[in-house]
Formats: structure tokens, C-alpha cells, sequence
């Protein structure tokens, strides 16, 4: 997977910060590579005011972003620990609100880390602010602080982290850069309650825009996304059904089912008894699930019909409920016409009391 650096959102072209480690995730800390020192004699006037330098207007160098502008667009001075630069140097009024925010992040303060995170979530709203958080350091703060313990810290960061995979043009950069495994990470430790919903949602509807495209779905894989997404599952109907359909996109490549069908997580289990939610949407989606786990061996098969008798015939269950939503039934249909292909696979269901199965099929077929 190659860097992907030089982007284009709404207008604005940006050149992402680059770290000596590109997985932020995975380091101890980041370090962000200095950007190339403008010479002298390469600019006239200050990039920011448009004033031209002379013998009273003099030039100074940002250190952050190494343009050249006059003392008064490049006037305050702050440490710049993410260069590797402990004291006090100029930073130009451009970089300084993202720059001040990184520097902070740097604190073991947790009030600082805080502001960190709250300020880089509002710049990430519009295009111009996505420029400066990307080509300064903002998105390594946010994937390195992802590791704190605090749930203040976590909100900001999903909701960040939410509203930048909205842009297709940074999927890459995300994923290489250790966001997927940052909110997997966060997932994983939430404990669900109203203050922590919305996070979480945040989190789920990242990964599930990842999961959409099959490139970043592998390496949503590789960062620990079937495990996240599966343990959501169990938690309020809303989040439940996030995550059923984020579960949905991954199933589609079939080297998955094994992981479900025989992994040790209970997925199926799980899945089989949101076949009989209250929330029908829930139903429908848990059901074209099954369906599609349905399509792979004979062997996966006969452990769905087995895991559905030991669940309390969940199926069936659900048939006699009679459901509103017609979906529901489509899906089931889908899910037992699938079950019944072989004569080996019928006996079995005969066998774990879902009577008549292809009697059943017929019985759907005209609801």
C-alpha cells in the first residue's frame, strides 16, 4: 500500500504531513518530517499580506511550514515538540492554531490533550480547516491520542475521525496512517451508556464506510474490524443494526465466513438471535446476513442449522412471528432455500426439528 500524500478535497490541494513511522497507531510517539526551508531569494513578499519585504519589512522563516513572511503574519513563538524542537520558535499565523494544537497534544496534561482533540474536531467541519489538520500533524494527534483512557478524548476523536472518512481521497491516508486500528481500539473499550453512544456510532459508521470499499475493507480486516464489529453487536438495537450492516459489507468477501462460522467469538450465535429482535430492521439485516454466510460450504451450512437449533430455532421463530416487513421473509427464504441445496443439508435440518424446510420455502414464496 503506497503513501498517499498529495490529495484533492473541494478545491484544495493538500500535501499530508509525513512521519518518520507511518503508523501512527503502532509507535510509541510520532515525528513529523520538516518541510522544505524557502530561500531568500526565492519570494518578494510575505505569502499571508501581500506586503513587499524591504530593508524596514524584514523576512522570516515559519518553522513549521518553512514559507517566508513578514513579523507581523509570523510573530508568535511556541515549542514545536512534534519537529523535535523544544523551544520557542516562530510560527506563522497560518500554521499556528493547528500547530499550538499539536504542540499541545504533547502534554501529559490531560486538559491539554483534551483541547487538542476539541479543537482539531471543529476544524475538520470544512475543507480549508481538513487542509491545515492534514498538512500539520492533526490527524497523528488524533490517532495517537486514541490511546488515552478518557472518554472525552475519544468523542472528539471519532467524531474527527468520523467526518474525514466521509472523503473518499483520504480513505488510504486513514488507513496507513493507523486510523482503523484507532477506532477499533476506542470500540473495543467503550463501555455503552447515553453519554457514549454517539461515539460509538461515530466509531461503527467509520468502519463501515471503510468496509464499503474492497481495498481498505482488507486492511480494516488486518486492524481487528470483524472482532469490533461483532462484539457491537450485542449492544442497543441502533448500534446492533450499524454494526449488522457493517458485518454485511465484510461478508461479502468469503474468506471471512470462516471467522464467523468456527471462530471462538460466538458470532453466529449472536447473529441468529437478532433474527428474532424486536426491531424488525434489526431482523432484516441479521437475516440477509445468514443468507449470505449460507452461500459458502456445506460444512458452514450444516453449523448454521446446527448453531440455529441450539439457539432455540431462531428461524422458525421468526417465520411464526409473522413480521411487517416483507424483507424479512424475502430473506429467510433466500437463507432456507440456501440451507436445503443438498440432500445431506436437508436431513440435517429434518434432523434439528425445522420440519419440512422446503415446505417452508414454499410458504414464503407466496406470503
Amino acid at each position: 500500500m503506497e503513501a498517499a500524500t498529495r490529495i484533492r478535497i473541494e478545491g484544495h490541494d493538500i500535501l499530508a504531513a509525513q512521519t518518520e513511522n507511518p503508523d501512527v497507531f503502532n509507535a510509541p510517539n510520532f515525528s513529523l518530517t520538516k518541510a522544505r526551508w524557502i530561500r531568500d531569494d526565492e519570494v518578494n513578499i510575505c505569502i499571508l499580506c501581500n506586503n513587499k519585504f524591504n530593508q524596514i519589512r524584514r523576512k522570516h522563516h515559519c518553522r513549521m511550514c518553512g514559507q517566508i513572511l513578514c513579523s507581523k503574519c509570523c510573530k508568535e513563538k511556541i515549542p514545536l515538540p512534534q519537529l523535535g524542537i523544544a523551544e520557542p520558535e516562530r510560527v506563522c499565523e497560518s500554521c499556528r492554531p493547528v500547530a499550538s494544537l499539536v504542540t499541545k497534544s504533547f502534554s501529559p496534561m490531560a486538559s491539554f490533550q483534551l483541547e487538542a482533540t476539541e479543537g482539531i474536531a471543529a476544524m475538520v467541519n470544512e475543507p480549508q480547516g481538513i487542509k491545515h489538520v492534514l498538512e500539520l500533524g492533526g490527524l497523528q494527534v488524533l490517532i495517537q491520542l486514541s490511546k488515552q483512557e478518557d472518554d472525552q478524548i475519544w468523542e472528539n476523536i471519532m467524531k474527527s475521525l468520523h467526518t474525514l472518512s466521509t472523503y473518499e481521497q483520504l480513505h488510504l491516508l486513514l488507513a496507513q496512517s493507523g486510523g482503523i486500528s484507532a477506532i477499533c481500539s476506542i470500540l473495543c473499550k467503550l463501555t455503552e451508556t447515553s453519554k457514549t453512544q454517539a461515539t460509538i456510532i461515530n466509531g461503527i459508521s467509520a468502519l463501515m464506510v471503510f468496509c464499503k470499499s474492497p481495498h481498505i475493507k482488507r486492511k480494516a480486516l488486518e486492524d481487528g474490524a470483524l472482532k469490533t464489529v461483532l462484539a457491537l453487536c450485542v449492544m442497543s438495537e441502533p448500534i446492533a443494526l450499524l454494526a449488522l450492516q457493517t458485518l454485511s459489507l465484510i461478508v461479502e468477501d468469503q474468506q471471512t465466513h470462516y471467522m464467523i462460522i468456527e471462530g471462538d467469538s460466538k458470532a453466529l450465535s449472536t447473529i441468529l438471535a437478532l433474527t428474532v429482535c424486536k426491531d424488525e430492521q434489526v431482523q432484516e439485516v441479521a437475516m440477509k446476513l445468514l443468507a449470505n454466510l449460507s452461500l459458502g460450504t456445506d460444512n458452514h451450512r450444516q453449523r448454521i442449522v446446527q448453531e440455529d437449533f441450539t439457539a432455540g430455532r431462531c428461524l422458525v421463530r421468526a417465520i411464526n412471528n409473522k413480521p411487517k416487513n416483507s424483507q424479512i421473509l424475502v430473506n429467510v427464504a433466500c437463507l432456507i432455500g440456501n440451507l436445503a441445496t443438498t440432500e445431506e443439508s436437508q436431513v440435517c435440518m429434518h434432523n434439528r426439528k425445522f420440519s419440512n424446510p422446503l415446505g417452508y420455502t414454499k410458504l414464503l414464496a407466496h406470503s
